[in-house]
């Protein structure tokens, strides 16, 4: 007996004939998931992280952590597999791209993470665009590399099912090779899965996910009268919709809005509330609004969580055109595309927290000095463009030093935690606050002129004066044309400086 064997997605295919009864089973694996030994590789020329790093790692039951310097790891990485793959970014810089090029030209199914002690947030964004899983900052990697490896070995596993279900359409378009228009529409959707796979999959930016989908040619492989997306890229859920060949014209979602709601909660069995739902429309023409009279008919909706590992991170909905439900192709379809979604999902929300962590300051958790000042660009930008006031509140801790001295550097941290709670309890939603450094804060205030700001600035010395063991200085500054950025984080800076000097000169009297 011939057995065939097909090696397109690393996978094979095997004919298996039983004589007693003539029966004929098709059996097919993974072969790069069942075979792949679960082996770390360390890269390193640190001798200190060649010791730490596989004792943090000896819980996780590898079979195998190999440690290795630079040099040769090439020709390593061309000829064996490993399951997890790390590497110090700053020590490698120059050598990650390479390496991670050199693994997908083998379709190595490797999880690649690096840390580091600092990234650049465009560096950051380039490497994950070209499939480095996560990067973890050096000082919480002993509390981070357990989820990160975990997370990594879920993502690769994940990919490798969703590489099953392609193999799964290309069989059922064999068995339908004779009837012609049929072959075409499983061409066509094996091509849309194939695409999104590649595309879709390592895709951070979720902002217009259902445009990639659209322009992917979701619409020729789906007959549907309206098809949205639900998810969180941040504390509220977006619902992106798509309501194809329409009119223009104002019409209420609400009935969307809670069947979506009551699918969703009935599958995560989480709470969802509709007050919180941010819905946009994808039009097919004008790509802005619904189109054409429209009644917005939910019958025969159908709800497909977005999954990994059991847990729900957001959910497609589809409402089919001309029929009460999906054929049971088009389901699978929708299913399988659910399946790169979530994985997508996935990836743009570790890049979230990744990027999160990269602009947040570890001891208050405010954001960081390099986040303020990229808040501070975009809204002089904006106060600019718009002709809207911008201000600017620097607050400072009084005799800072000398707490430090004299109590020690836990009290001084419990004292700036202290501060950030009463600073964020003063300030308004749309107010930004960071720590500027030090014993510095700082507090952007969005369309706020000289009024607003002397009020939010009372506001806070109010809250830190009630507090009873806070002390101090604050200063502000309204934006003027002629003023560079440098310039308005100077006069702010300076006006505190004022403050506090006025403040220990009546003092001192």
């Amino acid at each position: 007996m011939v057995i065939p064997v097909i090696h397109d997605f690393a996978l094979a295919w095997h004919t298996i004939c039983l004589t007693d009864n003539q029966e004929i089973f098709w059996v097919f694996k993974i072969r790069g998931l069942a075979q792949m030994a679960e082996k770390v590789l360390l890269i390193s020329d640190n001798e200190q992280d060649r010791i730490d790093i596989p004792g943090l790692l000896g819980e996780l039951e590898f079979q195998e952590i190999i440690t290795h310097g630079f040099n040769g790891i090439d020709s390593l990485l061309a000829v064996d597999e490993f399951g997890v793959i790390l590497s110090d970014y700053n020590a490698t810089k120059g050598m990650i791209t390479a390496w991670n090029n050199l693994l997908q030209e083998r379709n190595s199914r490797s999880c690649f993470i690096i840390y580091g002690d600092r990234i650049d947030s465009a560096d950051l964004t380039e490497i994950m665009h070209a499939g480095i899983f996560t990067y973890i900052p050096r000082n919480v990697l002993p509390q981070k590399i357990h989820e990160a490896i975990n997370k990594g070995l879920e993502n690769r596993n994940a990919f490798l099912e969703i590489l099953g279900m392609i193999e799964e359409l290309k069989e059922v378009n064999d068995k339908l090779e004779k009837e012609k228009e049929s072959l075409r529409q499983k061409n066509e959707e094996l091509d849309f899965i194939n695409r999104m796979s590649s595309e879709v999959v390592y895709d951070i930016d979720w902002r217009n996910i259902l445009s990639r989908l659209l322009k992917g040619g979701l619409d020729k492989v789906i007959d549907y009268r309206l098809f949205a997306v639900l998810f969180w890229l941040g504390p509220q859920p977006r619902l992106v919709l798509h309501i194809p060949a329409m009119i223009t014209g104002e019409y209420s979602f609400d009935r969307i809005k809670k069947d979506v709601a009551a699918k969703f909660m009935r599958l995560s069995k989480r709470t969802l509330n509709l007050d919180e739902i941010i819905v946009e429309c994808n039009g097919s023409e004008n790509g802005t609004q619904p189109l054409g009279p429209f009644e917005p008919s939910t019958a025969g909706a159908l709800g497909i969580p977005l999954s990994t590992a059991g847990i729900p991170l957001g959910m497609i909905y589809a409402v089919p055109e001309g029929r009460m439900t999906f054929h049971p192709r088009k389901r699978d379809l929708l299913l399988t595309l659910s399946n790169i979604l979530a994985l997508s999902l996935k990836n743009a929300q570790e890049y979230q927290l990744v990027k999160e962590m990269a602009m947040t300051d570890g001891l208050t958790g405010l954001y960081n000095y390099r986040a303020f000042f990229e808040f501070m660009k975009k809204e002089l930008k904006q106060a600019l463009r718009y002709k809207k006031p911008l201000s600017l509140i620097m607050i400072d801790v009084d005799d800072f030093k000398e707490i430090n001295d004299q109590y020690g550097h836990l009290v001084g941290d419990h004292v700036l935690k202290e501060l950030s709670f009463c600073l964020n309890r003063s300030i308004r939603g749309s107010d930004i606050l960071a720590r500027y450094g030090g014993d510095e804060f700082a507090i952007i205030l969005i369309d706020s002129d000289i009024p607003i700001a002397e009020e939010i600035g009372k506001r806070v010395r109010t809250a830190i004066r009630d507090s009873g063991e806070l002390r101090a200085s604050v200063g502000y500054a309204v934006y003027s044309e002629e003023m560079s950025l440098t310039d308005f984080v100077r006069l702010a800076d300076s006006n505190l400086y004022k403050s506090k000097t006025e403040a220990k000169n009546g003092r001192a009297a």
